[in-house]
């Protein structure tokens, strides 16, 4: 549960970022760097989700 927990915090985090990245100027290579981790992780947290949800449904 806490990789989950740090995870989660992760992309928080970096959703921020990229939210911020709208606001102010920053540099070419941060909007690059912070745009690749926002893929990684909503893919991780979506693939968590979608687990999760499989989970659930295969103990009915």
């Amino acid at each position: 549960m806490k990789k989950y927990t740090l995870l989660l915090t992760l992309a928080l985090a970096t959703l921020t970022c990229a939210v911020l990245e709208g606001l102010v100027e920053l540099s070419p290579r941060f909007i690059q760097f912070n745009g690749g981790l926002t893929i990684i992780c909503a893919v991780v947290v979506i693939g968590w989700i979608l687990r999760h949800q499989v989970s659930i449904f295969s103990k009915d």
